[in-house]
This record gives C-alpha cells, structure tokens and sequence, in this order.
C-alpha cells in the first residue's frame, strides 16, 4: 500500500514538473524569435585574426599603391638598354625611396654601349592655352586670347597680323602687358617660345603712342628704345623682326653689328634723322657711346637680350659703365599711356635667369621694382623634343656622327652640330665635307663675313647641316631645324638647354630631336642631373652658366687640392 502511495506521488511530481518546463520553454519560444547566435572563433583567437585581418589589408593597399606608382607602362617617358631602369608616364617615387639611374654607373669603363631615351612626353608648352587673372597670373586652361585682346596699337596688329601671328604665345600672354605699362620686367621663359616678340610688340606700341602724343623735332643720332644682343647673328635676327613689324609704322629702326665703318653708318645723312629703336651688340653700343655718336638722354627702352649671357662678369664692367649713364625709372609708372614717363624702362630677356641680377643692378635701378614674368617650363625638360643619351669613348664619336648625318642627309633634313671649342667644330666641319656631306661651320674666330654667309646658307636651306659652337646656341631662331648633335657634351647645364632650344621652336612645322655623346666623366655628372630631374619631374639644377665666375672658382678648387697635397692635413 505504501508503495503504491509513493509511486503515485512520484508521478504527480513529474507530470508538474513536465508542466513548468513546458510552460517556460514556451514563454522562452515566445520572447526570442530569431536563430541562435554560433560560435565559429574561439574567443582567444578574435584580437590576433583582426590584426592579421588589417595586415593583410594593409599589405593589399601598398600592392596597389605600389602599383599606381610604376605607372602606365604603354606610355614610357625614359627607355633604358636595360629595361629595369623603364621610366613610365604617372610612375612616382616615395620619399625615401632610392631613384635608380640607368646612367648610374656610366664613369665605369665597361658602360660603353649603353644609352637610355627620353621619349616625347607632352606637346610644346608655349602654345598651351592659359586664363590669365587680373594680375597677368595663370589661373586655369582657358580659351586662348588674341593679340587684339592685348590692347596694342592698331598699326602694329596689322604688322603682326602680314607676318602671321595671330594668337600669342603663353609668354607673350604673361609680358606684352607689364611691359606696355612701361614697368621694370625681368622675362624668363623656355628656348623657342616667341621671347623677340613678347618684348618688341609692347615696346613699339609704347613709341607708337608717344611719337603720336609728342609731336618732336629729330635729334641726331638719339634712340628711343635700344635693344642689345650678344652676337652679330642675334642682333640681324632680332632686326629683321622689328623691321618687319614696323613696316606699316612712321618708326625708324637701325641695326648695328660689330666690323669697319661702323661709326660712319651714323655719321650719314640718312641715319641722322629720327632714330627711334637701335639694336646693336654691347661692344658697338661702348664704341659709339664712348666716341659720343650715340646719344643716351632720350631713352626710354633698354632691353638686354640672352641676360645671362650678358650679366656674365665677361660682359659685366662693359655693360654697366653704359646702364649708369640712364636714369632708370623707380618704381611702377604712375599714368604710362600719357607717355610721359620719370625714366627709362629696363627688360631683361632670357631662357635661363641670371643668378646674379640683385649684384649686377643693385646701384643701377630699384630692384624690387623689377617685375618677375615666366612661364612654368622654365629650365625644364623640353616635354615635345625627344633626347638620347649615348655613352661612348671619344674614338667612337666621329663614326658615329657620320653615320647620323649622313641618315639625316639623305633625308635633307637640317641637323646642327655642337662642339666645344673651334678647332673641334672645323675639324667637324672638314671631316664631314670629305666624307660627301657639305657642312658649314660657325664660331667666334670665323670672319664676320664667312659667318654671315654660312648661317644664310644654312638658313636658306643651301646646305643642311651646320657645324658650330656656343655662338649658334643662343637666341638663333632655326625653326627648321630637325636634329641636334651634341658632339662634345657642354660643360654648363644652362648652355644644353640653349643647345636643346635650337629645334621644337614655336611655328616649326616638323617636330626635332636631339643626339649626346657622353664621354667624359663632367659629362656624365650633368647627365646624371638631367635624368634625376626628369624621373623627380622637378626643374633642372645649376641653371648658371656664368662663365669667368666658373673658371674662377675651378682654379680655387686646383689650388687647394695642390696645397693640400704639398702640405698634408691643410684641407
């Protein structure tokens, strides 16, 4: 009986029990509707998988970065013989990474053979369409604006117009207006960008406007503006611009250049009368002003062409006895469309900027008055003009000439060769003339008359190749040029970039390149600087070709190393 009583009970206990959980699984089912949560990472693991987690994704976006930085290897800027040193257009480097050369170890003997391009990587920056602010600032790409949109004298539009200028350059954009306000200008811009008429045309619309203002009697043999250049062949290039430009102008424009009678050709009737633009060499300008032909007091232009040229201290006591003798302007002009200016106005013109402008002009005129004009090409790698970079021996050079020349002959294409000094570009010359290709050369000791005669050949596409120093370097307008030859690599970064400007000039109907020779071990050096620059796409470096100073400071350097080597320790 009391086994049956506790087996009862037993049973009542469960069936409540059974009841209650029911119950409480059903409250449970009713309060949580979803799906419940799974455990798939030990949570021990959780930190160390996200911080592998960012790794990789850290690794993953320095792939693509790194990526981004070879840039777009269909579009190559610099082509090695070993392709590992490939430049591409887009490719960067990181701030501490180390930029690899392919023209590293060229001072080794066994680098002969090797070479490396520098393809064409954008059209000619002059001709680039700018927005110009107020200011005469660039601010964007815009739409290009026209000479008629530069407020200049209807005369002289017409003159630009008959020689086919109609819309101007981005430097001629920047600098006809600070110059038609008659301020104090130092205009710097890349070889080949239309330099001549950015500082003619707002010079000649000055005199056009006083000579109409300012009905004056003709004093003898006194200019109104004087333009100077440092060679013969600029001086008749620059010249034959004005003459042209001013052929529909009442204006008055002489062109004097060094040889036997020149002082006469001021002493003629013809040249007495109103002499309203003189344009001449430094060392014609010191005769006539010393030998008081040519009077000073009515001027109020001086233009100084290829200023680094002639800020070189060779150039320098000459040129600044005759600055001194004008009274320079200071400050801006108040009202310079009246014409009646408080002094005369200085331009400084030029493709490489003179280091030394605050030394040189510092007692002469206020400095800070001087306007800086140029254009973001200046000491840059010509984007439009391919360069190759060949490294050889010196025996290699004359086979490897003859066989360029000859290529470009063949094709009557006009090719200048550089060389160093003159009995380099004569032997040139010589040796090219016996192997069946006629060549012309062009130096400082060539007679004024056989050089005149040889560049008007070259000019006038008689004979297509010309032979030739520095002199052929500076200003020269060869638009047809095609190729350019550096047989002897030039000593100074500014003289390749003049060397360079000789081909891929505004207005040139066929696109040029240029050939190095790399010999030397100097040579080298600016090569390596050269291909630095274009890989860091930065300007090049030690734009400054003063000459004497350079010399100078060589033969400080020979004697210290001599007396450190005859008293040991010293240095």
């Amino acid at each position: 009986m009391l086994l049956k009583l506790t087996n009862s009970f037993v049973k009542l206990v469960h069936s409540s029990c059974s009841r209650q959980v029911g119950m409480m699984h059903a409250e449970y089912t009713l309060s949580f509707s979803g799906t419940l949560p799974v455990i798939t990472v030990p949570v021990y693991l959780e930190k160390p998988l996200k911080k592998l987690k960012k790794k990789k994704d850290a690794k993953r976006l320095e792939e693509i970065r790194r990526k981004s930085r070879q840039g777009n290897q269909n579009f190559p800027i610099i082509t090695c013989k070993r392709r590992e040193f490939n430049f591409y257009y887009g490719q960067v480097y990181a701030k501490y990474d180390q930029v690899l050369l392919a023209s590293q170890g060229w001072k080794h003997r066994k680098s002969r053979g090797d070479y490396f391009t520098i393809h064409k990587f954008g059209e000619n920056p002059s001709l680039l369409n700018t927005n110009l602010s107020s200011d005469g600032e660039i601010e964007e790409p815009g739409e290009k604006l026209g000479f008629q949109d530069l407020n200049l004298h209807p005369l002289l539009l017409k003159g630009l117009s008959e020689l086919g200028f109609q819309t101007p350059t981005v430097i001629q954009e920047l600098a006809i207006p600070h110059i038609r306000s008659h301020r104090n200008v130092l205009c710097c811009a890349e070889t080949g960008s239309g330099k001549s008429v950015a500082y003619l045309a707002p010079i000649i619309h000055q005199l056009l406007v006083k000579k109409q203002l300012y009905h004056q009697d003709p004093v003898v043999n006194s200019p109104r503006a004087v333009i100077i250049a440092p060679s013969r062949e600029l001086v008749e290039q620059i010249g034959n611009v004005a003459c042209r430009l001013v052929v529909n102008c009442n204006l008055n424009v002489k062109v004097l250049v060094g040889g036997h009678g020149t002082k006469q050709k001021l002493r003629k009737p013809e040249n007495i009368l109103d002499l309203d633009l003189l344009i001449t060499s430094p060392g014609v300008l010191q005769n006539l002003v010393q030998a008081k032909i040519c009077k000073v007091g009515l001027i109020d232009h001086v233009v100084i062409d290829e200023a680094d040229t002639m800020l070189d201290d060779s150039f320098n006591e000459s040129l600044q006895r005759f600055l001194r003798k004008i009274p320079f302007q200071e400050g801006n002009p108040k009202n310079s469309e009246s014409g009646n200016y408080t002094g005369a106005q200085l331009v400084l013109v030029g493709a490489t900027l003179p280091q030394n402008v605050v030394d040189v002009f510092d007692r002469i005129i206020d400095v800070n008055s001087l306007v800086n004009v140029s254009t973001n090409q200046l000491h840059r790698i010509l984007p439009h003009v391919p360069q190759k970079f060949l490294r050889m021996s010196t025996p290699q050079k004359a086979g490897m000439l003859l066989e360029l020349v000859k290529a470009d002959f063949n094709k009557r294409r006009p090719v200048m060769i550089f060389s160093n000094k003159s009995p380099t570009c004569d032997w040139v010359s010589l040796f090219l003339n016996e192997n069946g290709v006629p060549t012309v050369n062009l130096h400082g000791e060539v007679l004024a008359k056989t050089r005149d005669m040889h560049f008007r050949k070259f000019q006038d596409g008689e004979v297509n190749v010309l032979s030739c120093t520095d002199l052929g370097s500076r200003g020269l307008d060869t638009i047809n040029v095609q190729h350019i030859i550096n047989f002897d690599f030039p000593h100074h970064m500014s003289d390749y970039i003049h060397r360079v400007g000789r081909t891929g000039r505004v207005g040139a109907q066929v696109e040029g390149h240029v050939t190095n020779f790399v010999c030397t071990p100097a040579a080298i050096e600016i090569v390596q600087k050269i291909e630095h620059a274009v890989r860091k796409v930065r300007s090049l470096p030690s734009v400054d070709g003063n000459i004497k100073r350079r010399l100078a400071q060589f033969s400080t350097q020979k004697d210290l190393e001599t007396l450190g080597k005859e008293v040991p320790g010293y240095i």
